[in-house]
């Protein structure tokens, strides 16, 4: 199952609001309109499934939902820089799947998308940002 079949599968009113529910400090408007570019984009093939998973934080004691991807070879990565292209033909790990509805698991990869901007424009200008900032350190 991929991200983008469940995204199709849910209506935008019912993504917005659980993850709302889940994530009550975001807001909503800049989700429909993730949402709205989501339906519209293009999908890419992705080497990486998506793991949703709820880990504890030794520091402040708390549980927390944590997304990243996992490769063949069982290599956990960050994903909040990926393409959204990519993102959408993504599939889930049987584990998140296991753990998580449906729905929390759009919403969770939504919260996830967006760490860097509501559009995927501004999460490539932030990666473009990143990648200038590393190339100007390491040289």
């Amino acid at each position: 199952m991929t991200l983008k079949s469940l995204i199709y599968k849910y209506d935008s009113e019912q993504i917005v609001k659980r993850l709302i529910e889940l994530y009550p400090d975001q807001e909503p408007e800049g989700y429909f309109d993730v949402l709205r570019e989501l339906l519209h984009l293009p999908s890419k093939k992705s080497n990486l499934k998506i793991l949703v998973e709820e880990l504890g934080d030794v520091y402040d004691k708390k549980d927390y939902v944590h997304v990243s991807g996992k490769d063949k070879k069982g290599v956990i990565w960050a994903i909040e820089f990926i393409d959204w292209k990519e993102w959408l033909e993504m599939e889930f790990t049987q584990d998140s799947l296991d753990y998580f509805s449906e729905l929390d698991l759009v919403c969770h990869c939504l919260w996830e998308m967006t760490f860097c901007g509501y559009s995927n424009r501004e999460v490539k200008k932030e990666t473009f940002k990143l990648f200038n900032m590393i190339r100007e350190y390491t040289k």
